[in-house]
């Protein structure tokens, strides 16, 4: 489901005069004596950090629903999820309070819906946390009977925690089979062994801020991008053509490589886009000319810190796929991927929820 929180409204808020002021509500923190005025879920809701959310959820477990804890660990999640803070989540995964929870969740997983049992699942995915067994595969074995209550983008969130945790393997056939059915999928960590960051990477390129055109208005992008082409051929989108800085330079020389030896397409051009913070993204959009100039093929490797990558339906918006990209992922688009589905790098709300990244798109021209 995604969630972030739930509503408080939805949750009970105590009569009378609110226990807690709005600057320690603002703040967020452990809210320490007023705290026991609160709906143990209520309390849950107003903890901003990760710690913050630990801390209730120990604190007041017993006075938790299930549901409420799945929450807590996919609000946990995705906070730390990002490579800029792995240290924290080193931290959190080998805390024994952390541990216990994830065995409440997973030990009581019969009291909560299919669709929050997949956000438990891809919040370990998330983590890293390997949920133990047998209760795992009993987890699995349940999104597989129920996987026709799933959404869309509940099922690519279980594919994608299992490859994570190294067990694709087991992933549900039926909930498998509609994966192999998009016209896309990601390879998470696939270039791993390259260790590729944004300084080596930026050394060789010739970054630049240029002005697009978004329907009646022209207006100077908020990434940096550059263009590289093995025969010299130009790249246009947004009203803008792209020249290319140069051939091949040697890291993506050598990332185009390994795509091939991987996807099996000899790519020759090359769409860097440089994001320098969180407030940096791209709309929704779908890629120009494929099948024109661009062969349907397009792989979009990514370097540096961890983003949320989504697609969604162009006939359906609210068929979704989000997708968290970290430094040596891949997502591969194929088929009538641009022409069904549109893509977007978010925008997050705090300039600091993420680090600097570094896309590679490859193209490879029509013969």
């Amino acid at each position: 489901m995604g969630f972030v929180g739930l509503p408080v409204s939805s949750l009970g808020r105590p009569r009378g005069r609110c226990a807690v002021s709005r600057r320690e509500r603002k703040g967020g923190g452990c809210f320490e004596a007023e705290a026991g005025l609160l709906p143990a879920a209520t309390e849950l809701n107003y903890a901003k950090g990760w710690k913050d959310i630990l801390e209730v959820t120990v604190k007041r477990q017993d006075e938790l629903r299930n549901v409420h804890m799945v929450v807590a660990l996919l609000r946990m999640a995705k906070q730390v999820v990002r490579l800029s803070r792995k240290e924290e989540r080193d931290v959190l995964v080998i805390d024994n309070r952390f541990k216990d929870l994830v065995d409440a969740v997973f030990d009581d997983q019969a009291n909560v819906s299919i669709r929050h049992l997949s956000d438990a699942v891809w919040a370990c995915g998330m983590l890293l946390a390997w949920p133990g067994e047998p209760a795992f595969s009993a987890a699995l074995t349940r999104l597989g009977n129920e996987a026709a209550e799933l959404l869309p983008k509940d099922k690519s969130n279980v594919v994608w925690a299992c490859e994570r945790l190294g067990v694709k393997d087991r992933v549900p056939p039926n909930i498998q089979s509609y994966i192999d059915s998009l016209p896309f999928k990601t390879l998470p960590g696939v270039l791993d062994k390259m260790e590729l960051n944004v300084l080596d990477l930026r050394k060789e390129l010739d970054l630049k801020r240029e002005v697009i055109q978004l329907k009646d208005k022209r207006m100077e992008e908020s990434r940096l991008t550059a263009w590289q082409h093995q025969n010299g051929k130009p790249f246009l989108y947004s009203g803008k053509t792209m020249e290319p800085s140069s051939s091949f330079t040697p890291i993506i020389d050598a990332v185009a490589t390994e795509l091939a030896a991987i996807l099996g397409v000899e790519f020759d051009g090359v769409l860097i886009n440089y994001y320098e913070d969180a407030r940096c993204g791209m709309r929704y959009h779908s890629d120009p000319d494929q099948g024109l100039y661009w062969t349907r093929d397009t792989a979009v490797v990514s370097v540096g810190d961890t983003r949320l990558f989504c697609f969604r339906r162009i006939d359906d918006n609210s068929t979704r796929h989000e997708i968290w990209v970290n430094g040596g992922d891949v997502v591969f688009m194929t088929g009538d991927c641009q022409e069904t589905y549109q893509h977007c790098v978010k925008v997050e709300s705090e300039r600091q929820l993420a680090g600097p990244r570094i896309s590679l798109v490859y193209k490879k021209s029509m013969s």
